[in-house]
């Protein structure tokens, strides 16, 4: 990635992503609550992340540490410092960031794939548009799942579905505005390998040929859609929206994407890729972004914000399926692998210690300057590598812990969010609803403060600002010793298995 390219996506991000967000921001009431337990704080937390991140810079040289030799090396490799917003798909900076991710993870296993099997396609799922983000993301996944089991394995022989001839797939989901409907319009791209041909096509291609030369010859002008009816292979009638009954013109693949969306599958498209195109390409237009921000609304955004988490932007199935992150290699265990590039030989041997912000950009200045402290701290990190997975373990139980606690408000907020308008008027309700809503920022904020602390505790950079935050109200008193009480009582099952281990292995 270039510093110039760099540019573009952060001002492309202040053009058409910033100011909308501001104005959300404003717009939010104090009492908002979804259904997936997002409140206003939260909301206002994602935003900020997101013009915080935008506000970070990358260089055109980075640092590099062999991790056999411990030699310094430079790179030319362009690096976006500090880029951890996580709302990859409204920042388009962390979109980029997360689709460089996706291509070095998955890039070798797709060229094994490309020179294994004999057909590769571009297949792109569709849907119709949805006003409701969830309701098209469900529909569409739903879709997928279906039309996959078309050609699952039954007995000693596959169903007759064209998934059947997918060995392996991998997929994105993308989504933009409707262009006419101005709705979430939800799809999917993705490549798919077989060792037979997808069956996509609606006309027979020989009586297609026919057609189009006799009106070339004969009558002086390409045919139209409906003159090459005489050529089709299945055509259908159907009901449309309106209840009236009209033809259309399916292949195998597009009829089977109807029934396992129930109707609501349109224009599955299907584009067989040479050989000779360079495969790189390919997966990079399928994972190249997730949203397209300047198509949508104020609205769309929201909902984006409010409903996007939880939700799997990838997809992958075949011998593609439950490939790890880290398959043989440590460097991205570290910091999350914050960088837009990595060296592509001998990729297991460098780890990046300069990740965390080491030049920052002053808007005031209009000017760069070097942030010591930070690359000292990566430095420090890096020495610390052991300690980082090990609290990366205790977070992951921690998060556990938070989603239980949350899961435990659940009802209350499905019985707060169904009450009717009249009784949402009423002073009881106002206040129970606040109180919802200040339990949930409670969880939040609680499950923050103690993986801070459990930070400190077990990697203790020296050099990093150790700032106390007190909680003093008897709510978070009680949920930071649920948290508290629960990491014990893990730690000690932790301790007792490894002593364990450590006696299985003396007896052998």
């Amino acid at each position: 990635m270039k510093i110039e390219k760099t540019e573009k996506l952060k001002h492309y991000t202040e053009q058409h992503l910033i100011k909308k967000l501001s104005r959300i921001s404003n717009n939010l009431d104090d009492d908002l609550l979804c259904n997936n337990m997002i409140t206003r704080k939260e909301i206002i937390a994602k935003i900020n992340r997101i013009i915080y991140c935008n506000d970070r810079h990358i260089e055109n040289e980075r640092s590099l540490t062999n991790v056999v030799t411990g030699e310094i090396i430079k790179t030319e490799k362009t690096h976006l410092y500090g880029c951890s917003c996580g709302n990859f798909s409204l920042c388009s900076i962390c979109s980029s960031k997360r689709s460089n991710l996706i291509y070095y993870k998955y890039i070798d296993h797709i060229k094994e794939q490309y020179d294994k099997y004999k057909y590769v396609s571009m297949i792109t799922f569709t849907i119709k548009d949805q006003k409701s983000l969830n309701e098209s993301w469900q529909k569409l996944n739903r879709g997928l799942l279906a039309w996959r089991k078309m050609g699952q394995r039954r007995g000693d022989s596959f169903s007759g579905g064209e998934a059947a001839k997918i060995k392996s797939g991998i997929g994105c989901f993308e989504i933009t505005s409707g262009r006419n409907s101005k709705l979430f319009h939800t799809h999917i791209h993705a490549l798919v390998f077989s060792d037979d041909i997808i069956n996509y096509q609606v006309y027979d291609q020989k009586e297609k040929q026919k057609i189009i030369q006799y009106y070339n010859e004969q009558l002086g002008y390409e045919p139209r859609k409906e003159d090459l009816r005489p050529a089709a292979l299945m055509p259908v009638e159907i009901e449309n929206e309106n209840g009236k009954t009209e033809e259309v013109l399916f292949s195998k693949l597009s009829m089977e994407w109807h029934i396992a969306t129930n109707g609501a599958g349109i224009n599955i498209k299907c584009s067989p890729i040479k050989k000779n195109i360079p495969i790189e390409k390919q997966l990079r237009e399928i994972i190249k972004y997730t949203t397209k921000t300047i198509d949508l609304d104020e609205h769309m955004i929201y909902e984006l914000l409010a409903c996007k988490d939880k939700k799997r932007f990838l997809t992958t199935w075949g011998e593609l399926y439950g490939i790890n992150r880290n398959n043989n290699n440590d460097n991205t265990d570290i910091v999350d692998a914050d960088f837009t590039d990595i060296p592509t030989e001998e990729n297991e041997e460098f780890l990046e210690i300069d990740n965390i912000e080491a030049i920052r950009y002053s808007p005031t200045e209009g000017t760069f300057h070097n942030n010591e402290k930070d690359t000292k701290m990566g430095e420090e990190l890096f020495e610390k590598k052991d300690e980082l997975k090990q609290f990366r373990i205790v977070c992951n139980f921690l998060r556990s812990i938070k989603d239980g606690l949350l899961n435990s408000i659940q009802p209350e907020v499905e019985l707060i969010l169904g009450v009717n308008i009249i009784d949402q008027q009423t002073p009881e309700y106002k206040s129970r609803r606040m109180d919802i809503i200040n339990e949930i920022d409670t969880i939040r904020s609680v499950y923050r403060l103690v993986c801070e602390k459990q930070f400190n505790e077990i990697v203790d950079v020296s050099i990093r600002n150790k700032k106390k935050k007190t909680y003093p109200t008897k709510r978070a008193q009680f949920y930071i010793k649920c948290f508290s009480d629960s990491l014990k009582i893990k730690k000690k099952k932790w301790e007792e298995k490894q002593k364990l281990v450590k006696l299985l292995h003396s007896m052998e």
